[in-house]
C-alpha cells in the first residue's frame, strides 16, 4: 500500500489519522500516526477491524449516518467520534471526516479501499 504510505506520512505531519475501509467498512490500512494519538500498537490493532466497532454504531451501524453517506457516495466532515485507547483505558475524541475514495488511474490505490476517513484529535468545546 505504497500510495497510502505516502498519503499517511503527509496526513501525519499535519497531525492527522488516515483510515482506508473496504466495501464492507473494514479497516483495511490505518496509518501510524494512531499510535501517536492513542499509544503504541493501536494502528496494528484496529486492522482487519469493523469501524463501526471502533468509532460506534451510531455513526457507523446499519442506520448510521456516515455509513449512509458512504454508501450514497457522499462526503462528510466534522462529525464527532471516541476512540478508544489500545489498552482499553480511556478513549479520546476526535473529528471524523468520511468520503468515498476516489480511484484514478494516475495514483495506484489498492482496489479493496472503497472509503477514506480522516481523524484528528477535538476538543468536547468545539
Amino acid at each position: 500500500m505504497a500510495a497510502f504510505g505516502a498519503v499517511g506520512v503527509a496526513f501525519r505531519s499535519l497531525g492527522r489519522v488516515c483510515l482506508a475501509l473496504d466495501p464492507g467498512l473494514r479497516v483495511v490500512h490505518v496509518s501510524g500516526a494512531l499510535d501517536e494519538l492513542l499509544g503504541p500498537g493501536a494502528a496494528q490493532a484496529w486492522r482487519g477491524r469493523p469501524v463501526a466497532e471502533l468509532l460506534g454504531e451510531e455513526l457507523f451501524g446499519p442506520a448510521g449516518p456516515l455509513r449512509q453517506a458512504l454508501a450514497a457516495g457522499e462526503r462528510r466532515e466534522g462529525w464527532r467520534a471516541w476512540l478508544p485507547s489500545a489498552e482499553g483505558a480511556g478513549s479520546r475524541l476526535c473529528s471524523v471526516t468520511a468520503a468515498p475514495l476516489l480511484h484514478d488511474a494516475e495514483v495506484a490505490c489498492p482496489p479493496e479501499a472503497a472509503y477514506l476517513l480522516v481523524l484528528r484529535p477535538a476538543d468536547a468545546d468545539e
